[in-house]
């Protein structure tokens, strides 16, 4: 039964998390801001998930529990996202946790500047050692207007690589995602790059809280990440249905650079963090022959990408060919263009000796020559 005039729905996707859970439950429901739902999801776990599930949401009746048929986390935050009733919605992952104030400090922030998406900076957490490390690229502050709130058009060129494509360091209006129609993809990673690349493009407009408010948890082996070697292509589908939403809505020419320019990085991180021989080979194929179809990066020209090393890693794919084979290439297209200037400089020295200037020239000046001959021989 929906919950009236509720603040936040919190959405947790759920799947066999027993080990981290409950700190996960515990920080959303430990919020200074009291006034929320707790929407968690099930996904087919077949650990003790669903057990500390039912037993926290008898002690906290915030706390909404539902399972469904093992899927993928998308379908599980679309699932919670029909159930949610709060003016706003924040999406956590169920190994993850936040600081106590996140959602009444977002809150006062998108209520006074009226927006339709709030993001805010995140660190890492190591499980093994227990340590924190700043994660600066959540929040690239240095890509930002100097001031808050602003529209997504403002920064253009760098919408999409300022804040990363996750849903766990934002803050979205429900009403706004609803009457657009954003929702989750159906594939078994990256599924929520369609979903945060379609809010912030829609968004009229966007507020930033500079601060640290959810910690992102490395180190878990049972992370999507953790097991991408499983389905190395995901992210590659998740880019083409970004891609066609940004056409169909009228708004890939606007943040085409900003767009390539994150497929061009994605498809670098992808490549390299995947440890599997067979699983990378097989992605290294589909970039090399699929690239050029799908999203025609290297019909850009170097600069146009901020990360020069990434566009020669997939160039060098691209061509398959590699760094020194490149070179030499690179090399004989250079002596080539060099040897075509020397022969259009000497036909052009023979034209200018063969002119009827050049002659009338040398026979005005033949008699000071001469005397010059003689005065050097007079000399000697």
């Amino acid at each position: 039964m929906p919950r009236k005039g509720l603040k936040y729905s919190v959405i947790i996707p759920v799947y066999n998390a027993e080990r981290y859970l409950l700190q996960c439950l515990e920080s959303v429901a430990g919020q200074t801001l009291k006034d929320i739902e707790i929407i968690c999801v099930n996904n087919g776990s077949e650990d003790n998930s669903l057990n500390l599930l039912k037993k926290f949401a008898k002690n906290d009746r915030r706390v909404i529990y539902t399972s469904i048929p093992k899927s993928n986390a998308g379908i599980a935050r679309n699932v919670g996202l029909s159930m949610a009733s709060g003016k706003y919605l924040y999406f956590i992952d169920s190994d993850d946790f936040c600081n106590k104030e996140l959602l009444e400090e977002c809150y006062i922030k998108i209520e006074k500047e009226k927006s339709d998406v709030l993001v805010f900076a995140a660190d890492q957490f190591d499980t093994i050692s227990g340590k924190y490390s700043p994660m600066p690229y959540s929040l690239e502050i240095d890509n930002l207007p100097k001031k808050s709130p602003f529209g997504p058009e403002e920064i253009k060129n760098k919408l999409f690589n300022s804040f990363q494509n996750w849903p766990w360091n934002k803050v979205f209006r429900r009403e706004f995602i609803i009457e657009n129609n954003i929702s989750f993809q159906d594939v078994a990673r990256t599924n929520d790059m369609l979903f945060t690349i379609s809010a912030l493009a829609k968004a009229k407009l966007i507020s930033v809280v500079n601060k640290v408010l959810v910690h992102y948890r490395t180190g878990n082996k049972n992370s999507l990440q953790s097991t991408n070697y499983l389905t190395p292509i995901a992210f590659w589908d998740a880019f083409r249905e970004a891609k066609k939403f940004l056409h169909n809505n009228g708004y890939y020419d606007l943040y085409k650079k900003s767009f390539l320019n994150e497929i061009m990085g994605g498809l670098t991180y992808n490549y390299n963090s995947i440890k599997d021989d067979n699983a990378q080979k097989y992605l290294y194929n589909v970039i090399r022959y699929g690239e050029e179809i799908e999203f025609g990066l290297l019909k850009q020209k170097r600069d146009y990408y901020w990360d020069k090393d990434a566009y020669d890693f997939i160039r060098v794919i691209v061509e398959g060919k590699t760094s020194d084979e490149r070179m030499i290439d690179e090399l004989k297209e250079r002596n080539k263009a060099l040897e075509d200037e020397i022969k259009h400089l000497e036909m052009g020295i023979s034209e200018i000796k063969n002119s009827k200037s050049m002659k009338i020239g040398l026979a005005v000046t033949s008699v000071p020559r001469k005397i010059e001959s003689i005065v050097k021989k007079f000399n000697s």
